[in-house]
């Protein structure tokens, strides 16, 4: 799979003449709404940013001289959908064509991946799955991970990381403004850190992506807070054109859309997620 073999070099950037480039993580993490660079970007593949093709990772010098492999720096979500597609196989092989073995097959690559991903994505020190194996950084992509059945949503694990996005959240705005009309540091962890929940609650202009703003719903109504995901969605829908419309992105503040419209991916996510919350007719 090619989310298994992105290595470190990729996320990184390599020494050399391409010291100077831009630090950008995998490409496949511009579509979850990890990283936001894609909107402002013509060249995805920047200088410096060629997707290396070793499938096991790069190697470095032992402490005693000997060469070892290190682990390749992968987008999570990426990796997770690569164990999904063998736990659907795996799926259709036993329930559709009653194949036995290749069901097997298939259980035992799904299994492994599930293994790897977990020994890999998983942070102890947050207490949550990350963005990237090894890192510490809790984006958009991973409210998905319940919904797409890698984990329950009863599993402390997933509420641990929807704590961690929580967080970290204000790392992954749009844009945002601070009271006096300011840009703020947006994507910069270290600054942001420093300034805390302010750094959304303070500012004058908050603009996130509709998709994350829709999966945080789902990961909020899947863990139990059903009451603040039908607000926060509620909120949403009231931002909407008249005719149901949602955009790209929304400014929490002044209700502003953004971006593109209509937002074929938004308006899917608000599918999955409106029913779900929406009342039966017997509440009515």
């Amino acid at each position: 799979s090619r989310a298994f073999s992105v290595s470190r070099e990729a996320a990184g950037g390599s020494s050399g003449s391409t010291a100077g480039a831009p630090k950008r993580p995998p490409c496949g993490a511009s579509f979850f709404d990890d990283d936001h660079s894609f909107l402002l970007w013509e060249d995805v593949q920047a200088p410096g940013w060629e997707t290396s093709q070793q499938a096991g990772g790069i190697r470095r010098e032992g402490t005693e001289g000997s060469a070892e492999t290190e682990r390749p720096s992968v987008h999570s979500l990426s990796s997770i959908l690569c164990w999904a597609a063998a736990d659907r196989l795996r799926r259709i092989a036993a329930h559709f064509l009653r194949d036995s073995s290749r069901a097997e097959y298939w259980q035992r690559r799904a299994v492994k991946m599930h293994e790897e991903i977990c020994r890999y994505a998983w942070s102890g020190q947050r207490g949550a799955f990350t963005t990237y194996w090894g890192g510490d950084i809790v984006g958009p992509s991973l409210l998905r991970l319940a919904e797409i059945g890698f984990i329950s949503s009863e599993d402390a694990r997933f509420r641990g990381t929807v704590r961690a996005f929580e967080q970290d959240a204000s790392l992954f705005a749009v844009c945002l403004t601070s009271s006096d009309g300011s840009p703020m540091p947006a994507g910069d962890p270290e600054r942001l850190a420093q300034l805390g929940e302010k750094a959304v609650l303070g500012a004058s202009s908050a603009c996130f992506m509709t998709n994350t703003l829709l999966w945080y719903c789902e990961a909020l109504r899947s863990t139990g807070s059903v009451a603040e995901s039908r607000r926060l969605l509620e909120a949403l829908v009231a931002c909407s054109t008249h005719r149901g419309i949602l955009t790209e992105a929304v400014d929490l503040r002044s209700a502003e859309l953004w971006g593109n419209a209509p937002s074929l991916t938004a308006l899917l996510s608000l599918l999955r997620v409106a029913p779900r919350l929406s009342r039966s007719w017997r509440e009515v």
